[in-house]
């Protein structure tokens, strides 16, 4: 009996973690019974969505009231290829509260491959992503008057660097749209530089340095052009480096 309430005191402190970890991300899950057509909502689900916790959102039908009529068919249609493909999706859309409100959230859902008596599960998570969207857009108005381009550049545990936010002026600097990865633009210039901006970067990095260089790339429009770089490191908590 001692173990048994130890266990699901250990469970309640758990989920009480979890919903504290959501409520400051606003990240909800969500799980729906494909086969019973039964969704079932974590409490942070409920909050970005505006409903009330006891009323909660369980079935399917109650969830799409909740869609924005112009991403109504956009939704379903994607919703749809996971059931039907049994296949992972993600998709942003915005939900209409029963204030009346808008907010635009990040969905991710995938195909739960232990559910009981072969029944059909989805799982999900939902997240609340109205303000990063504002503060992007207004980033964007800001870079559009300011020459050159705007990054967030971040280097992963195993030394590879990916742009996490790239603004529209880097078309007129490079002549290209990077794909996020740094080597799209590493393309652009001469081998002979090439080196010495991924060495430059790395003592950015182990020094958290100021990294500032400046190099030629080939300009696919204007030929070849003289470019510099400035971005200030921080180094995040999971020990990656994150430049801006």
């Amino acid at each position: 009996l001692g173990t048994l309430k130890a266990s699901a005191a250990e469970l309640t402190s758990t989920r009480q973690r979890l919903e504290a970890a959501q409520k400051l991300a606003s990240v909800g899950d969500w799980q729906y019974n494909v086969t019973l057509n039964r969704l079932t909502c974590s409490d942070q689900v409920c909050e970005i969505y505006g409903v009330d916790k006891k009323e909660n959102i369980s079935t399917w039908d109650s969830f799409f009231r909740l869609v924005h009529p112009e991403d109504h068919g956009m939704v379903r249609s994607s919703m749809d290829q996971s059931v039907m493909k049994k296949q992972a999706a993600h998709m942003e859309f915005r939900i209409l509260r029963p204030d009346g409100s808008e907010a635009l959230v990040y969905q991710q859902v995938a195909v739960c491959n232990d559910a009981p008596d072969g029944q059909f599960v989805l799982a999900g998570t939902v997240q609340d992503i109205t303000e990063r969207k504002e503060l992007s857009s207004r980033l964007e108005k800001l870079s559009d008057n300011l020459p050159g381009f705007l990054y967030l550049l971040h280097q992963d545990l195993r030394g590879k660097y990916r742009f996490r936010y790239v603004s529209k002026g880097v078309y007129e600097t490079l002549g290209i749209l990077p794909d996020g990865k740094l080597g799209s633009i590493l393309k652009l210039v001469p081998d002979t530089d090439r080196d010495g901006i991924l060495d430059s970067l790395s003592q950015s990095s182990r020094k958290l340095e100021v990294w500032h260089d400046h190099y030629t790339i080939v300009n696919p429009r204007k030929g070849n052009i003289w470019v510099e770089s400035h971005a200030t490191p921080e180094r995040l908590s999971d020990g990656s480096t994150l430049w801006y």
